[in-house]
């Protein structure tokens, strides 16, 4: 899961992926879909495919894969993310 250090909300989505996107050049954004309380951003990264989901009503944001092979990756990523910031 990825921590924001502050309050947000949904009209806060469009800076919040942005964000993510600049500090994590690594990271491709590839699509961003919204919801009526939520967003899922397709990502790639190191050839892999991730969700990156933004949940308001509990603040939550964290990444899934897009398929095994992806999820197999997911530690790597987690990595990515702590040694990046």
């Amino acid at each position: 899961m990825i921590a924001p250090s502050i309050i947000w909300s949904q009209d806060d989505f469009d800076l919040i992926i942005e964000k993510i996107f600049t500090t994590y050049t690594q990271l491709s954004k590839l699509e961003v879909i919204n919801g009526a309380d939520r967003a899922t951003v397709r990502c790639s990264w190191s050839g892999h495919y991730f969700y990156l989901q933004f949940e308001c009503y509990i603040e939550t944001i964290w990444f899934e894969p897009c398929d095994p092979l992806s999820g197999q990756k997911l530690t790597d990523l987690a990595t990515y993310l702590q040694c990046s910031t």
